[in-house]
């Protein structure tokens, strides 16, 4: 008696199966980078600005090298204070998760948790896309000597950032790339006008 051995047909939903990916698992980590290029973006710029935007009519005048050299002291120190933060509140997710698992196997319902985000890997996510988006944005700014086009130019920068930033989020989630880049500009430019208009109220009251 012959035996045919027949392999099963594989069709589009059995390729379908093998090569899904859960993309929430990267959400929290995305979320970091997003956060830390906004901010890093937005404070590079404000601080590059600034002194530009309050030194109209001959006021003011602040060389670009001291206004880069405070900025860079800014930066590495908002970096840390960046890490700092995401650390102790991702831990704070990571402490809720891992007890909840715990209690559910002493209640026998299991001991599943899901997916739990690595605190460090935020944290540092989080800071390096900070220090970096700022820093790339200083170092542009010291190349360009003459004052009059130093605020367009870092505004021109900063926007190609936060499009960049966009972009990087939303490939690498698979999400929408043109909701997600208009959201970062969006968010990037009204913190920059907030940081900004915070300053000159302070400067209207002499502070």
């Amino acid at each position: 008696m012959e035996i045919v051995v027949t392999q099963p047909k594989i069709g589009p939903q059995m390729v379908q199966e093998e090569k899904y990916f859960d993309y929430s698992s990267r959400a929290i980590y995305l979320r970091a980078i997003v956060l830390g290029g906004l901010k890093g973006v937005a404070y590079a710029a404000f601080s590059v600005m600034s002194p530009i935007l309050m030194s109209v009519g001959g006021v003011v005048a602040i060389e670009i090298k001291a206004i880069l050299l405070t900025s860079f002291i800014g930066l590495a120190a908002g970096t840390l204070h960046l890490a700092i933060a995401q650390y102790v509140s991702v831990y704070t997710q990571y402490d809720i998760l891992t007890f909840q698992a715990k209690r559910n196997i002493r209640m026998g319902r299991g001991g599943k948790k899901g997916p739990v985000p690595s605190p460090t890997l935020v944290a540092v996510a989080s800071s390096v896309t900070y220090l970096v988006g700022g820093s790339v944005l200083l170092l542009a700014a010291g190349f360009i000597k003459k004052k009059e086009w130093r605020s367009s130019a870092v505004m021109t920068l900063a926007s190609l950032s936060l499009f960049f930033v966009g972009v990087i989020g939303a490939a690498l989630g698979k999400a929408p790339v043109a909701r997600s880049c208009a959201r970062v500009l969006l968010g990037g430019w009204l913190t920059i006008c907030i940081t900004w208009g915070k300053s000159k109220i302070l400067e209207h009251f002499g502070l």
